[in-house]
């Protein structure tokens, strides 16, 4: 059944996925971010969709998997030359990617600017059911679900367009104990009253 559903859901998201970007876009944003810097077999394209759906039919897939996946679009690649693509600029290339895909949503040009406030941040999480195996360091609710869940939590402000932070935690982290992050209370004096605020500071 698991396996009957991953064509399917693949399908589904590449149609998601060209609504928001075409080729041309994604391999301008591998330039800028610098994980493209010079003319390779593996293109931004390649890293993307590696990145988004080699995982589904294996979770725990190999580099030498994700070699078969090159392989079947007829692009030799060595297992040392993918292995040397997961680096810092392929980590903000994927940010970036996000970042696109969060502009368009929540249509952040509405957002440009604000008389009173420096940042309005967003936060928000999401969780994914693992493995039992990694119970030990990414617990789970259990019951129903799996005894092992990783969470991510995700701050995004809508004024710089920026990601502020994406934190890695256990499935059963209370989202009600999030802070956020660079922010202290202060005061600010509008032309009508003084007025008790939550002020971002900039970094």
């Amino acid at each position: 059944m698991t396996t009957s559903l991953v064509p399917q859901n693949k399908i589904n998201l590449l149609k998601q996925i060209s609504k928001l970007f075409d080729k041309k876009i994604i391999e301008q944003l591998a330039h800028e971010t610098k994980f493209i810097q010079r003319q390779s077999k593996l293109t931004g394209v390649d890293f993307f969709l590696l990145c988004v759906f080699a995982h589904q039919q294996n979770h725990q897939v190999s580099l030498e998997g994700l070699r078969g996946e090159l392989l079947k679009k007829g692009k030799g690649v060595s297992k040392q030359s993918i292995q040397e693509r997961f680096n810092d600029n392929a980590v903000v290339f994927m940010e970036s990617m996000v970042n696109r895909v969060l502009a368009k949503k929540l249509n952040v040009q509405a957002y440009t600017k604000h008389d009173v406030f420096q940042r309005i941040i967003i936060r928000d999480s999401t969780v994914f059911q693992l493995p039992e195996q990694f119970a030990d360091k990414y617990r789970g609710s259990g019951g129903a679900a799996s005894q092992a869940a990783v969470k991510l939590q995700y701050s995004y402000d809508l004024l710089t367009q920026n990601i502020i932070a994406i934190q890695v935690q256990e499935g059963i982290c209370p989202d009600n104990k999030q802070e956020l992050m660079d922010v202290k209370k202060t005061i600010y004096t509008s032309k009508t009253s003084a007025t008790s605020s939550y002020n971002v500071l900039n970094k």
